[in-house]
């Protein structure tokens, strides 16, 4: 008797895990498609990407825990949503699953618009990270396909950022090969710091795309700020300016031009003269011709520790990215040629990452800032003197905007 009551019990344990198994499993696969079809068929919005390409991290260490489930089952919850609003909106998409020494498995191509299954409750953590050899599969199916000249493609990475071979490297061969035609967007899923640091890394070096965390993403309202910023565009109606006004007795041509006049970014120069025309909300210390100038971060020889006379900048930093939140930073650690290739190196990222923490201690999200180390690859100025050594220890702090829809 006794024993049959705990069978019976070990029975209702593993059922009702099985049960909160399945469930939380279900809660990440629900994650519905946006419906942008409104926006769209009134003009309000319309599809500024031809193709998309979604890869989808399945190696071995996305069987951690995340969300209630797995890393690799939140991921694919994911790619779910995407793939069926990139459907909706009858933009070609493919879905690759990589990881492992099998080639990459194709879950989802374009001529499966028609169908709304997409099988990825079955797959299972597998292998290695080989994010760079998907983004080398990239390269070479856009060179195989019959993209319109022109024709933009999304690539979207949904990963940890383990990656085990070199998807920087990869990424600047997308680069090379097309330019902006094809921008990389990178979805961090978990927490790791290193992962987060090569996806920004990989995202950074494409200069077109942006870095986001995969978090984000998991709301609807999240999921559909994602897809509009990289997929959509506000439909193209004219702005055409008022004609400025004159006063009596005064031609036209006698007054001061409308463009002239117009200072879209407020930056205080005036567009027709403005070299930035997109400087960012709040910047403070604005050059001539418009630009935001961020001066380099200087550091002691050997150290990582932050001067106080970049309080201020950093202050000024941290208030822009509050007001702009479609600005990431590369912050890209930099060293003179004093020591081993190694030892700058390392030197150089704990320099990318001490600027990263003072500027997250002021409130900047973390996810906004991709810490760069680039060791002494890349000097300023000549290391056999005491001065030319003093510039190349720096922090060189770079906006990026992230790539939304027109204005």
């Amino acid at each position: 008797m006794k024993q049959g009551m705990i069978m019976a019990g070990a029975l209702f344990a593993a059922t009702l895990f099985l049960m909160t198994g399945c469930a939380g499993y279900q809660r990440q696969a629900r994650l519905p498609p946006h419906d942008f079809l409104k926006e769209v068929a009134s003009g309000e919005l319309a599809p500024k990407v031809g193709r998309a390409v979604i890869l989808l991290d399945r190696s071995d260490t996305m069987g951690a825990e995340w969300q209630g489930g797995t890393q690799l089952s939140g991921a694919a919850a994911l790619a779910g949503g995407m793939v069926k609003t990139l459907v909706s909106l009858k933009i070609p998409v493919t879905l690759h699953a990589f990881g492992g020494d099998a080639e990459d498995a194709v879950i989802f191509r374009p001529e499966d618009l028609k169908n709304r299954d997409i099988p990825l409750s079955d797959l299972t953590p597998q292998g290695e990270n080989t994010l760079g050899a998907a983004l080398a599969a990239v390269v070479e199916e856009r060179n195989a396909s019959s993209a319109v000249p022109g024709e933009k493609t999304a690539v979207i990475i949904i990963s940890n950022g383990m990656a085990a071979d070199d998807p920087v490297a990869a990424a600047v061969s997308v680069r090379d090969n097309f330019g902006d035609q094809v921008c990389l967007y990178s979805l961090l899923v978990g927490e790791d710091t290193a992962g987060r640091e090569m996806l920004g890394n990989t995202v950074w070096e494409a200069e077109c795309g942006f870095p986001e965390s995969a978090q984000r993403l998991m709301s609807p309202d999240g999921m559909a700020e994602f897809m509009k910023k990289v997929f959509l565009a506000r439909g193209a109606a004219p702005v055409v300016p008022p004609e400025p006004e004159t006063e009596e007795g005064v031609t036209p041509e006698e007054t001061t031009s409308w463009e002239s006049l117009d200072d879209r970014d407020g930056d205080g120069v005036a567009d027709a003269e403005d070299q930035c025309p997109k400087t960012p909300r709040g910047a403070v210390s604005i050059n001539e011709d418009g630009c935001w100038i961020i001066a380099d971060i200087q550091f002691e020889t050997n150290k990582t520790d932050i001067n106080p006379e970049y309080t201020a900048m950093l202050d000024e930093i941290a208030a822009v990215m509050a007001a702009n939140p479609d600005i990431r930073l590369a912050l890209r650690g930099h060293t003179d040629s004093m020591g081993t290739a190694a030892y700058n190196m390392a030197l150089s990222w704990k320099r990318a990452r001490s600027v990263s923490a003072l500027l997250a201690e002021r409130g900047v999200d973390e996810s906004h800032l991709i810490p760069v180390g680039m060791g002494f690859s890349t000097p300023l100025d000549i290391n056999d003197t005491a001065k030319g050594r003093a510039r190349n220890r720096r922090v060189h702090v770079q906006p990026l905007r992230v790539i939304t829809a027109a204005p």
